[in-house]
């Protein structure tokens, strides 16, 4: 199987991991998407990232393989984002969900969306670059509209007179 071949390169030193997951990735996505991933090893205890998603979704363990698929979806696809923290970088969509970007509330609302069928995972990947680019942008605009007023305390001193009597500015207003 190919991605066994490619985790073989890797593992030799072949392969670099950017390499590897850009191999990777379509054929994760594709399969997911039709349904028809296989485990060569499925984990006896699930990882502290599974735990979080399962605890996330409120799932039990009778869940895990379906869980597991969804969330290596999330992280097979890789986005560029060009705004922000991750400026020009690629970044999975499991990273982007789980970044300062996403509030918890919303993370559980996509997830569940994602759960049910309701959102796939392109309009996933939407609604979260949606998100980054709409926080990225709504930062330039606050920060742009504080550059722009004069601050509360800068116009009374700007606006009052003071006659200097000593130094090099006497008989100066």
């Amino acid at each position: 199987d190919k991605r066994e071949e490619l985790l073989n390169h890797y593992r030799n030193g072949n392969l670099q991991l950017e390499e590897l997951t850009e191999s990777l990735a379509p054929l994760l996505a594709e399969t997911t998407s039709r349904g028809t991933v296989t485990h060569s090893k499925a984990p006896d205890t699930p990882s502290p990232a599974m735990a979080a998603f399962a605890q996330e979704e409120g799932e039990e363990d009778a869940d895990v393989p379906e869980r597991d698929e969804r969330e290596m979806a999330l992280k097979a696809r890789i986005v560029k984002i060009s705004v922000g923290e991750f400026h020009g970088q690629k970044v999975s969509l499991w990273d982007l969900l789980h970044s300062k970007y996403i509030p918890e509330e919303k993370r559980k609302e996509i997830l569940e969306l994602y759960k049910t069928g309701i959102l796939t995972i392109d309009q996933v990947e939407t609604v979260i670059t949606g998100i980054v680019n709409r926080t990225e942008e709504e930062k330039v605009k606050e920060a742009a509209s504080h550059t722009d007023a004069p601050s509360s305390w800068e116009d009374p001193l700007r606006n009052h007179t003071v006659v200097l009597h000593v130094g090099e500015f006497q008989g100066q207003e």
